[in-house]
């Protein structure tokens, strides 16, 4: 939630709207100009960018979730959320703490 409220506050979100918007009219404008693509090809591409819409749908849905039941976990144990953050900040600083010679 939080970083929805973010991204608005620095104008991000009308940037992301407009990203995902021109590879999409850039690839019609690219295929329409050149002369001799098959119509076959045209129309496995837009197949194509009908799957991936449809997958990123599926992956930002699943994000959403994901992060809502995170959010959930976090609030309602503060304590333990705490206590596995600091865990897993003192294991990765371990890991990737320097060979001593």
């Amino acid at each position: 939630m939080s970083i929805m409220k973010s991204s608005t506050a620095f104008g991000e979100d009308q940037a992301f709207d407009q990203d995902v918007d021109g590879p999409q009219d850039n690839m019609e404008n690219a295929l329409g100009d050149v002369p001799n693509v098959p119509r076959e090809l045209k129309n496995r591409v837009h197949s194509l960018e009908d799957q991936i819409s449809a997958i990123y749908d599926v992956v930002a849905k699943d994000a959403a979730l994901s992060a809502g039941a995170m959010e959930h976990v976090i609030v309602s144990r503060p304590l333990m959320s705490a206590a596995i953050a600091f865990g897993l900040g003192c294991a990765f600083g371990l890991v990737l703490r320097p060979a001593r010679r």
